[in-house]
């Protein structure tokens, strides 16, 4: 009877959500958890911000990158709007990023929902953030697969943050964290990284000193990733760092 209600959960599961593994947020703070149909997100009204966001990648690209920032309608208690950003110094950073999300144009469009924004530095938006999103696609090429699991790093109280916009007050994040997942036949993959939200123009060559084991950032920021794993593997894909030499 155990075995077929944990089958049950498990298919119910599946059809909510299409990504392969859904994080656990254990914080102290409510969380809202929202299926966008390409990729899921975890919302927290304290931080009005998204504490993860995770996603399968498919690569295809079969349309064109179209700006169409907006309020979320799924979120209980509402989110910025795109003129909360206005005049801050700081851009709409994607989490999910658009152009992981170019197979079809409603799937394009989703990530412009103003809960897969946070507050970065442009420099860091749009020179090493995107450096370090390209490398999706270069594990899916050489995979099959690729799982994506991102988001801030919001491990003090949301009281001792910087915040911008009127209709609602959004946290700015220090640092971002981002984890790639894929699997081959035999083994398991995971690269793991926290980088600061920072002003440089810096470019980044090699990403290698931002790296972290994925249980580094568990208890950074209380959230419990790959539960779905046996736990062997877990203990074994959470506690290395295995290079990403490309």
């Amino acid at each position: 009877m155990k075995r077929l209600i944990n089958l049950c959960v498990l298919l119910l599961c599946s059809s909510l959500f299409a990504q392969t593994y859904i994080p656990k947020y254990v914080g102290e703070y409510k969380q809202q958890i929202v299926n966008e149909g390409a990729y899921t997100l975890c919302y927290l009204n304290d931080y009005e911000l998204s504490v993860w966001v995770a996603y399968d990648l498919n690569p295809a690209q079969n349309v064109k990158r179209a700006d169409c920032f907006r309020v979320d309608p799924k979120i209980v208690g509402g989110t910025a709007t795109p003129k909360d950003y206005l005049n801050t110094g700081f851009d709409k950073g994607h989490l999910a990023p658009c152009d992981d999300f170019c197979d079809s144009t409603e799937h394009m469009q989703n990530t412009f929902f103003m809960s897969n924004m946070s507050p970065q530095y442009p420099n860091f938006n749009r020179i090493v953030w995107r450096m370090l999103e390209a490398k999706a696609k270069l594990i899916y090429a050489k995979y099959g697969n690729c799982y994506v699991v991102t988001g801030p790093v919001l491990n003090a109280p949301p009281d001792k943050y910087m915040r911008i916009g009127t209709s609602v007050k959004t946290v700015v994040p220090r640092f971002f964290y981002k984890i790639y997942f894929a699997k081959d036949s035999d083994s398991y993959h995971a690269w793991a990284f926290i980088i600061e939200n920072m002003t440089s123009k810096q470019q980044v060559d090699d990403f290698s000193k931002y790296q972290r084991t994925v249980r580094n950032i568990e208890q950074l920021t209380g959230i419990d990733f790959f539960t779905e794993l046996p736990q062997e593997t877990q203990e074994k894909v959470e506690t290395s760092i295995e290079k990403l030499n490309f």
